[in-house]
């Protein structure tokens, strides 16, 4: 924009090839300059406002992160699904975490076969006289 109002007030007063070049042309009026330089304005001002508002709209976003992510989690996955339950788990800390519930039962497993050991070791010894648990 400051580059066509160089030129314009070049062409409007000064003595230069240009405005040999346009010939009458080159004659601007002022007022055609003030209507240049207000339609310059007015997309700049356009653009900074079309910024602002994009500015806005992705603020909205980031300023309740935490419920966004959930809601495209419960919309992408399904609101009683595990994956939504690993993120409401990892983002708020509430409930269960259902990454866990594997290892739960291989937990509840192992326990048993460790009292199942327990139980019965003196068969065990019995059977296998070297056997040292």
């Amino acid at each position: 924009a400051g580059a066509v109002v160089v030129a314009a007030v070049d062409v409007q007063f000064g003595d230069s090839a240009l405005q040999h070049r346009l010939g009458h042309y080159g004659h601007l009026e002022l007022p055609a300059l003030g209507v240049m330089g207000g339609l310059a304005a007015a997309a700049v001002a356009l653009s900074a406002a079309a910024e602002l508002h994009l500015g806005a709209r992705a603020g909205a976003f980031c300023g309740d992160v935490d419920d966004a992510a959930l809601r495209y989690a419960g919309d992408e996955f399904g609101w009683n699904s595990s994956a939504y339950g690993m993120a409401r788990f990892y983002i708020t800390g509430r409930g269960p975490n259902p990454a866990l519930a594997p290892l739960d039962i291989a937990k509840a497993s192992a326990d048993a076969n460790d009292k199942w050991v327990e139980q019965y070791r003196w068969v065990i010894q019995k059977a296998c006289p070297e056997w040292d648990p």
